[in-house]
């Protein structure tokens, strides 16, 4: 049976912000790997909350140097989501001072060429890549979210209007797009399907997305890798 590798944020980690209970944060009980294996494909999900573009080179470049792993899985697919966590900024640094120029996590020209320096190894080495768009954010409940620990007023005197961080937030996802176009991958498009429907398929922090959100990219993800749907680029 061919084998599914999958590298990423929260986003494919099946990561749902809860407002109740002890954990604020629980993983979706869907588990994609395990529908997956179910319909067609063994996968593997190495993907982590909070990683960026720079913590998934270093997590690929740890996987595909241990040769026996490398050999198993050369030729098979790779799954790669990134960018919801590079488009992001350090907000108490935000907060702390309005007035200041401040870079996201990971900037984009860097953000485009190591995702590029990912994907070319992995081609390079046999894999079939495709990728993922970013989940697009509720930019009010994300705010208010954010706001829980950071002063709110200052972040808007910086961003100037919440609906600012989903401009920000579509830079990296047509980086993404064109990563695609470039080299010729599949593309599973989260965004299509989440854009406009932030409000039933988003937890209540406005990014993470809830139980309906996650069993759409399960569905997603699996009509892409089982049912011969090869989601090209958006023209």
């Amino acid at each position: 049976m061919k084998k599914l590798c999958i590298f990423g944020d929260s986003i494919l980690k099946g990561v749902i912000f809860s407002n109740d209970g002890p954990k604020k944060y629980t993983l979706y009980d869907g588990a994609l790997s395990g529908k997956l294996l179910a319909e067609c494909i063994l996968a593997e999900n190495h993907s982590h909350m909070g990683y960026t573009i720079r913590d998934g080179e270093r997590l690929i470049e740890d996987y595909v140097n241990q040769e026996s792993r490398l050999k198993q899985q050369t030729g098979d697919s790779v799954l790669l989501g990134f960018g919801g966590n590079d488009s992001m900024f350090n907000w108490k640094e935000v907060s702390l001072d309005p007035f200041s120029h401040h870079e996201p996590l990971t900037e984009l020209h860097s953000f485009r060429a190591i995702y590029g320096k990912i994907v070319e190894g992995l081609i390079g080495l046999g894999f079939g890549v495709t990728l993922s768009t970013i989940v697009p954010i509720d930019p009010e409940r994300y705010l208010n979210h954010v706001s829980r620990k950071y002063d709110r007023a200052n972040i808007i005197k910086w961003l100037g209007r919440a609906e600012n961080l989903s401009s920000m937030h579509d830079s990296y996802n047509d980086a993404i797009v064109s990563l695609s176009r470039k080299y010729g991958l599949g593309l599973i498009d989260l965004k299509a399907v989440f854009e406009g429907n932030e409000k039933t398929l988003l937890s209540g922090d406005g990014i993470h997305p809830n139980i309906l959100g996650h069993k759409q990219i399960e569905d997603l993800v699996t009509g892409h890798f089982c049912g011969g749907v090869l989601t090209k680029s958006p023209a």
